[in-house]
């Protein structure tokens, strides 16, 4: 089952939500939560690649960007992925934790994740 984090805040592009990557995180909150989330993002920067050449440019009639999911095996990334879930939550941003057997065509992939094209008729929310 692949795995991914989405916020309320629509991606038109993808046509889907935007990933907890995507969305950031409030301005007015300067706590401890921020020190936390910049640390997992920190993490995530040294240990999950970016395929970069999905994310298609706004604009380009007909093109869609790829949506990118956990893998299952990929454990350390989803529990850190659902502390940033939590983190986000408790700062106002909600995140929902998606399950797919199967997301879409399979763009890319690597140990950790794949990058898939949702369906053009798939609902908003993938389960």
């Amino acid at each position: 089952m692949y795995i991914r984090f989405v916020t309320d805040i629509r991606d038109d592009l993808a046509r889907t939500e935007m990933g907890i990557f995507q969305s950031g995180w409030p301005n007015r909150v300067t706590d401890w939560r921020i020190t936390e989330l910049q640390r997992e993002y920190d993490w995530f920067n040294r240990h999950l690649a970016v395929p970069r050449r999905f994310h298609m440019r706004p604009g380009r009639k007909g093109h869609r960007a790829g949506v990118c999911w956990f893998r299952p095996e990929a454990t350390e990334h989803i529990t850190r992925a659902r502390y940033i879930a939590w983190l986000l939550s408790d700062m106002g941003v909600p995140v929902t934790e998606l399950r797919n057997r199967d997301p879409g065509t399979r763009l890319w992939q690597d140990t950790h994740q794949i990058v898939a094209l949702t369906d053009r008729r798939a609902p908003n929310r993938l389960h």
